[in-house]
């Protein structure tokens, strides 16, 4: 099952270095663009096993190659076709730390016509942004089942995140980072059974938070939450807060 809406595609006028294509779960064609590197070069990085129709994008590694991809820019869209589709795609996990044996680096603008399941990101350059922005449909809706087997939601930034923009909700996930801009949810933010689940933790300071729905508390501790260590910029939320 995927929740259909849009998402505002920020780095579209961007023409892309490396592009890669392939049939979505459900019969989507999808597509994915970086703002560096080689067609082939992103091809090495991409985790996609066959699922359905044709394939799931479990975990785009850019640790792998952080040479070429520090800063990029990606996009990761999805078209109907015949086969069918919905126009979203999902992807399991992005990783651009040194956690699985890689090495770390920062990245660009992120735009997911999808849900993310999670991501880490950031190099050892504090001073500069881990991400500078996030843009998806959701995060954490279908839980672990979009990565590999012992996939989890919780996602680490080391450094900052110019902003975090998700149209649908925040389900489950985690987000830790030193310090971010803007957040804004357009759905709710929904805490689960884990400790920490649907929860978004900054070490520093916090920009201005919107929330148009509810924030949920879950039975994990410390689920439905939203914490700043330094100033928080303001807080609006939508719906209730349960």
């Amino acid at each position: 099952m995927k929740v259909s809406a849009s998402v505002e595609l920020l780095e579209a006028r961007i023409a892309p270095a490396a592009i890669f294509t392939f049939t979505d779960v459900d019969g989507d064609t999808v597509k994915i663009a970086t703002s560096k590197g080689t067609n082939a070069q992103l091809a090495a990085i991409l985790v996609h096993p066959a699922v359905g129709l044709g394939e799931e994008l479990q975990r785009i590694d850019f640790s792998l190659d952080a040479a070429t991809f520090a800063g990029t820019n990606v996009t990761v869209t999805a078209t109907r076709t015949a086969l069918g589709g919905d126009g979203l795609v999902n992807v399991g996990y992005i990783d651009a730390s040194a956690v699985g044996g890689g090495a770390a680096l920062d990245l660009g603008l992120i735009v997911i016509r999808g849900d993310l399941g999670r991501i880490d990101a950031g190099d050892t350059a504090l001073g500069s942004p881990a991400v500078k922005g996030i843009t998806v449909q959701s995060m954490g809706l279908f839980s672990t089942t979009t990565q590999e087997a012992g996939g989890d939601l919780r996602s680490d930034l080391a450094g900052a995140l110019g902003f975090l923009k998700v149209t649908g909700s925040f389900n489950g996930a985690q987000l830790h980072c030193g310090s971010a801009g803007a957040i804004a949810i357009g759905g709710s933010l929904v805490g689960g059974t884990g400790v920490q689940s649907g929860a978004i933790f900054i070490t520093g300071a916090l920009g201005p938070v919107k929330i148009g729905g509810d924030v949920v508390g879950g039975v994990g501790s410390s689920s439905g939450r939203i914490s700043a260590g330094g100033t928080l910029a303001s807080v609006t939320v939508g719906g209730s807060v349960l």
